[in-house]
C-alpha cells in the first residue's frame, strides 16, 4: 500500500531515515535497514532512533540523493524549491 511521506532534504545527513510515527505506520523496524519505495525508485531507509533530535522528522538523506542524482533548484525570492531526479 502506498502513503505519502513528505521529507526534509538534509545534506548533511549520510542516511535516509523515517519519523518513529511513519516508521510504525509502515512496519519498519528499528535499527534494521528496510527497503521502501520513494519517489518510484527502490532505496534503503532507517527509522529514526526514538531518542534522537530527529525522531519526529522524515529526512532525505545525502545517500538517496546521490543514488539518484538528485539535483536541487531553489528560488529563494518566490519561495520555491524543486528537485530533479537524474542526470542534468
Amino acid at each position: 500500500m502506498a502513503h505519502w511521506v513528505f521529507f526534509i532534504v538534509d545534506s548533511s545527513a549520510p542516511l535516509t531515515y523515517l519519523s518513529t510515527q511513519a516508521s510504525e505506520l509502515l512496519g519498519i523496524p528499528e535499527d534494521i535497514p528496510t527497503p521502501v519505495k520513494i519517489a518510484g525508485h527502490h532505496h534503503t531507509v532507517f527509522m529514526s532512533p526514538h531518542k534522537s533530535h530527529f525522531s519526529n522528522l522524515n529526512i532525505l538523506g545525502v545517500d538517496f540523493c546521490n543514488a539518484y542524482h538528485v539535483n536541487t533548484w531553489r528560488d529563494y525570492r518566490n519561495q520555491k524549491a524543486k528537485l530533479y531526479f537524474g542526470r542534468q
